[in-house]
């Protein structure tokens, strides 16, 4: 159901098309494993861009400290 739901394919259309169902079946795995993959990749890259966070601050800190030094000149 979610199958069709994602790739709005009408469940009428499955019950007088078995070829549909037969491919739905068939990439289901694939479909899943995909689905895995990007859950896994999402929390890698929270990771990641929490150890960036600091690198950020610290270039927003340099940067303002240059401006500062500017507008004293």
């Amino acid at each position: 159901m979610e199958y069709c739901e994602f790739y709005a394919i009408d469940l009428e259309e499955i019950k007088t098309n078995p070829e549909i169902t037969e491919h739905i079946i068939k990439k289901q795995a694939l479909l899943e494993s995909l689905i895995q993959g990007y859950r896994e990749m999402s929390e890698i890259n929270q990771d990641i861009c929490q150890e960036f966070l600091s690198c950020d601050d610290c270039e927003a800190i340099i940067q303002l400290e240059i401006e500062q030094e500017e507008d004293q000149e």
